[in-house]
């Protein structure tokens, strides 16, 4: 099973494409492993990036 995601900024925006299996269990492990490494490469803890990304999420901040 896979999890594809290829991003790049163009100006402002974000653009790319994001492949996901069928599997949502398998999605929620990947997206977890991911926030662990950019917490831990930024320096902060994951719930820290979770609370960030469900701001962004929810369209209360509009950039990083």
């Amino acid at each position: 099973m896979k999890m594809r995601i290829s991003l790049s900024q163009q100006g402002d925006e974000v653009k790319g494409t994001v492949e996901l299996p069928a599997d949502p269990a398998f999605i929620l492990e990947g997206l977890a492993t991911v926030i662990e490494a950019f917490a831990h490469q930024a320096g902060v803890t994951p719930d820290a990036v979770v609370r960030d990304l469900y701001s962004i999420v929810c369209g209360k901040v509009t950039s990083c």
